[in-house]
């Protein structure tokens, strides 16, 4: 509360593990840009990430562990959206 009395619950931060990006763009035998392009993301991203760059956020991150799991229900979640 604004007092400062109230208890808040502790909130758990679940660690999400880095993907491989580019190991899992090779298994998925697509070019950067048909990554970026299947998923939603830019071609500079894609580099980004596969050259340690820049590293994923952790909504970002779960995504890629989603796609890692099932390439293909993402394409059509995302096509459906």
């Amino acid at each position: 509360d604004r007092r400062g009395e109230a208890l808040l619950p502790e909130v758990a931060r679940v660690q999400v593990p880095l993907v491989d990006v580019k190991a899992l763009r090779a298994r998925l035998e697509l070019s950067q840009a048909a990554f970026a392009a299947a998923f939603g993301f830019t071609v500079d991203t894609v580099q980004n990430w596969e050259q340690r760059r820049r590293i994923p956020d952790r909504a970002t991150r779960t995504l890629l562990r989603m796609i890692e799991a099932d390439p293909e229900a993402v394409r059509r979640f995302a096509r459906e959206g």
